[in-house]
């Protein structure tokens, strides 16, 4: 996942492998059901775990996305990948496979069901239901239904939008509204759309756009590239990648009349072209106060600081900015509460998990299924719990709240291209602290002279104080910091030790930085002491 401490060198959150690696010699297959981040992103260290053993099932969407990066990471040799398509069964482990199609915001998405001798467990994946996407590839629910009629012992669905009420909107929504705004005869100058790279489906209307106005289309942003070529490979792209104008080309030859740019950095991501843009530091674009902005994508929570502040940065620079749900511009691929309780009802599963969500929204889709699906059990397990489902000898009666055990786990981050560690290894408080309230360095070397039995300090050079980060008043805060420790050597008892020493200049430089500034800086004391 990406993180939001990329400002202190953290680069991405890398989930804890120690369940995986604990279970290694028991997990067999592992299925990606689409293509987004979150869902391919550990692939990188979660295969070397298993030592080519075992074997990965995905969709020909995102073979085409994580082959380069694979080969690129991993001994190619190493890979034991195989494509599946839509309703064909196929070995999964001790499991007969069979996955079906299902509707999302990025193409070749799949649910699966594994064929058990205790029942069919069904997993969702991230879904939706679209009766009008784009590419003609539905939820198929007709298999659902056939599924049901075996009988489903466990389910598990995304829980993303549970809290939501009604519908998604349908992506073929989407494409008439920008559609419609980018043909508007009143927009003049350059448009510039930001999206999730991964949403090909916005590219349709892109594509339809640049068509009916006789504008190029320019992408800016390696995801987006990445995400189209994997498309066109795989035959779901709306336009061959050779069609654009190249990245590196100057598009202020361009009229701006003429161009439609594709950027990444809906999110304000700090490194994103429209970020760069928005700072004008941008090697790329250089914004112009004709341009619309065309914003297509939703703020992912914890974003919504970061993402204003762009937004209010582009509209200094003149930008005209087009956003909002009454736009209809943007669309979940995430179920909302309607669709949730639909697919319950076709499923009716004897035991439900909701997964992929907030602990909110976990909750909220238990409770649903409990009180308007007809569901008699559901269990909502955190990561690293193991759940057991078994069924009584005696009867058909199913245990689903036995909790085999859990393992602690925590979030590993990924600092520079090799190291991952954890939080605490990794200092990340203490960058935390630094880089909002500074950092005070003080040095001090010194010496006991004992004179007729009486102990005094000698300092062996000045007491020398830097400080980053902080306000010093031109000089001021060191001065009287410099004059606090000469005061505390001076009443300090003869047989203080340099641990005792160092806790007490600590406690009382803090007590004044926060009395002068009211912040405490990371305070680092190094202290010397010399025999004479």
């Amino acid at each position: 996942m990406f993180t939001e401490l990329a400002n202190y060198g953290i680069q991405k959150i890398i989930p804890d492998l120690t369940l995986i690696s604990f279970f290694k010699e028991n997990i067999e297959s592992i299925i990606i059901t689409h293509g987004h981040e979150d869902h391919i992103g550990a692939l990188s260290w979660v295969l070397p775990i298993f030592k080519n053993k075992t074997k990965l099932f995905v969709s020909s969407f995102v073979y085409n996305i994580i082959i380069k990066r694979l080969l690129k990471n991993l001994n190619s040799r190493s890979l034991d990948i195989s494509i599946f398509n839509a309703n064909k069964k196929f070995q999964f482990g001790p499991f007969e496979c069979q996955t079906f199609r299902v509707t999302h915001s990025i193409p070749d998405c799949y649910g699966f069901v594994l064929k058990s001798p205790y029942g069919n467990i069904l997993h969702t994946g991230d879904w939706k239901m679209d009766e009008a996407p784009l590419d003609g590839e539905i939820l198929d629910k007709e298999l659902l239904q056939e599924i049901s009629k075996e009988g489903v012992l466990l389910f598990f669905s995304d829980s993303t939008n549970a809290m939501s009420p009604g519908r998604t909107l349908s992506e073929r929504n989407i494409y008439d509204s920008i559609t419609n705004i980018i043909t508007n005869p009143s927009i003049s100058g350059r448009i510039i759309t930001t999206q999730f790279a991964s949403n090909v489906y916005r590219l349709y209307s892109i594509k339809k756009s640049s068509e009916l106005t006789n504008r190029k289309i320019c992408f800016l942003g390696a995801s987006l590239n990445s995400y189209l070529e994997a498309a066109y490979l795989d035959g779901r792209a709306p336009f061959n990648p050779s069609e654009l104008i190249e990245d590196d080309t100057d598009l202020d030859k361009y009229d701006n009349n003429s161009l439609l740019i594709v950027t990444t950095g809906s999110q304000g991501e700090p490194n994103s072209t429209l970020n760069l843009s928005s700072l004008d530091v941008s090697s790329k674009l250089s914004l112009k106060s004709s341009d619309t902005i065309l914003y297509s994508a939703k703020i992912i929570p914890g974003n919504e600081k970061r993402v204003t502040k762009m937004l209010n940065r582009l509209s200094s620079h003149g930008c005209d900015i087009i956003y909002g749900n009454n736009k209809h511009i943007h669309t979940s691929g995430h179920a909302y509460e309607e669709e949730l309780k639909e697919i319950l009802k076709i499923v009716k599963p004897k035991v439900f998990i909701p997964v992929h969500g907030e602990v909110m929204s976990l909750y909220s889709h238990g409770k649903m299924a409990l009180r308007e699906c007809g569901v008699s059990k559901v269990a909502i397990i955190r990561n690293g719990q193991l759940l057991k489902v078994t069924r009584s000898p005696e009867s058909s009666y199913i245990m689903t709240n036995h909790i085999l055990g859990e393992c602690r786990i925590s979030n590993f981050y990924q600092f520079g291209n090799n190291l991952v560690s954890t939080y605490e290894e990794l200092s990340i408080n203490e960058r935390i602290r630094i880089s909002s309230s500074g950092v005070i360095i003080i040095s001090i070397e010194f010496w006991k002279k004992i004179i007729d039995k009486n102990t005094d300090f000698k300092f062996y050079s000045k007491i020398k104080i830097t400080s980053k980060g902080l306000w010093t008043d031109r000089g001021k805060l060191n001065s009287i910091l410099k004059k606090i420790i000469n005061g505390i050597f001076i009443k300090s008892r003869p047989v203080i030790s340099v641990a005792s020493l160092e806790q007490i200049i600590q406690e009382t430089i803090a007590y004044m930085c926060f009395k002068i500034n009211y912040q405490i800086p990371e305070i680092c004391i190094v202290l010397n002491e010399f025999s004479k």
